[in-house]
């Protein structure tokens, strides 16, 4: 007797491809992957520029020092529980690290400020005057009962050319609530506290000229 195709025993492998297919069509389709989003810093400027540049000559600002975790793009966030611990969003990140993202956001409010001649990023290819550098201490999101919350704390340093002792050695530190609980809400806030920072920094530039330290 003859045997056809459908009286042939199917061969194990085959049963067990079978198998996985039909217990993959039973389980469904993965969950899909959530997408990814970049988030940039909403531009701010002071309310009124300077009448007069404070300082001749150009002013560099430096990209801040930091510790190894702001330089990643992730957004960073902890709980009011566990205010020591720091996590990263998997899926929500800054266009740039923090402390590049703070020294083009300063770089364009003291410019538009008149704070000098010529406001630009540090480069080593471009002679300075001044040199506004520092480090990027704190950067994060906190969530807790309350809602949620920015934390932003920064040391800046003014150097003159040719100096070695600073025109300026100042800690700077904010806290700012977000209007709610969505990651555009939190870099509103961000924004907003870096605004405040920004300006106490400019009152203590315009200090410093009224001292005669230019």
């Amino acid at each position: 007797m003859r045997l056809t195709t459908l009286d042939r025993p199917i061969p194990p492998l085959l049963q067990a491809g079978l198998l996985i297919l039909l217990l993959t069509a039973c389980a469904g389709a993965p969950p899909p992957v959530p997408d990814e989003h970049f988030y940039r810093l909403p531009q701010v400027h002071s309310a009124t520029p300077l009448a007069q540049p404070l300082f001749s000559g150009t002013l560099a600002i430096g990209a801040l020092d930091s510790a190894g975790i702001y330089n990643d793009r992730a957004l960073l966030h902890s709980e009011e529980s566990t205010p020591t611990q720091l996590q990263r969003y998997h899926y929500h990140s800054w266009t740039e690290s923090p402390p590049r993202l703070v020294q083009d956001h300063l770089t364009l409010f003291l410019r538009h400020a008149r704070t000098a001649p010529v406001v630009i990023p540090e480069n080593p290819r471009n002679r300075w005057q001044y040199l506004l550098n520092g480090k990027l201490r704190r950067f994060e999101r906190i969530t807790g009962a309350g809602g949620s919350k920015i934390v932003v704390a920064i040391e800046f340093q003014l150097l003159r050319q040719g100096e070695n002792q600073p025109l300026l050695v100042k800690d700077y530190s904010v806290t700012e609530p977000a209007a709610g609980e969505r990651i555009d809400d939190t870099v509103a806030a961000f924004s907003n506290g870096l605004l405040r920072t920004y300006e106490w920094l400019l009152r203590d530039l315009q200090q410093i000229k009224v001292e005669g330290k230019q």
